[in-house]
């Protein structure tokens, strides 16, 4: 069992665990006997296409109205959700930065089939 401790942030993003979980199977890919390091990796991985994400609103490119104060629905609530900019972050994908370590906490002695 891992465990890792970073900052909450105000927003929501969609599609962080599946995106997690390719990551990791992916790592595991380059690191088949290290689950730790695929999953350190994964971790780096989502909380720099988060950042990215989050510039990327901040900062867009072209005039839009997603600003990170939210966006009113049909029905009135704010909208603070944040899609994932997962092609933007191509680079932080193929290169992860090293900015995370998950730490081991517990040795499972079970053996799954």
């Amino acid at each position: 069992m891992f465990s890792a401790l970073f900052e909450e942030r105000p927003y929501r993003f969609t599609g962080t665990g599946d995106s997690r979980v390719g990551l990791v199977v992916g790592y595991l890919h380059f690191y088949p006997n290290d689950l730790q390091e695929a999953c350190s990796l994964s971790l780096s991985t989502i909380q720099a296409i988060m950042e990215n994400s989050i510039e990327a609103i901040k900062n867009p490119e072209q005039p839009q109205s997603n600003d990170l104060e939210g966006r009113v629905t049909k029905t009135g609530h704010v909208n603070r959700d944040i899609e994932l900019k997962i092609l933007q972050s191509v680079k932080e994908i193929l290169n992860p930065p090293e900015t995370w370590k998950i730490e081991q906490i517990s040795q499972s002695s079970n053996t799954y089939i």
